[in-house]
Parts: structure tokens; sequence; C-alpha cells
């Protein structure tokens, strides 16, 4: 998760946030985790489908 690697230590450096800033920050951080784990789910479906790709066309150049 390179993301929270980036991100999570930054929110020691505001501990003093307060009220609508920290709960503005907080929502942001939430909304780009979520952002984060569907990039993620996509790359690897990515992969699967090229994997997949890759395999199918091994084997018709085997046929040939």
């Amino acid at each position: 998760m390179a993301f929270a690697a980036f991100i999570a230590p930054t929110m020691n450096l505001f501990p003093y946030w307060q009220g609508e800033a920290r709960e503005a920050y907080e929502w942001v951080y939430a909304d780009l985790k979520q952002i984060e784990a569907r990039i993620e789910a996509t790359a690897d479906e990515l992969v699967d489908e090229i994997s997949r790709e890759i395999a199918r066309l091994r084997r018709r150049i085997e046929e040939l």
C-alpha cells in the first residue's frame, strides 16, 4: 500500500488539527484509501487477464 506508507505518517505531523479541519482531513484520507484499494484491485485483474491472454497465445503458437 504505497499510499498508506506515504500519507499515514503525515497524520502524526498534524496532531493539533481539530474540528472541521481534522474531520475533512480524515474524510479525504479515507476516500484516497478507497481509491487506492480500487486501483490495486484493478491492477490485479489486469495482470490476471494479461497472464491468461499470454497463456492462450502460447497454446496457439504451439498448435502452429
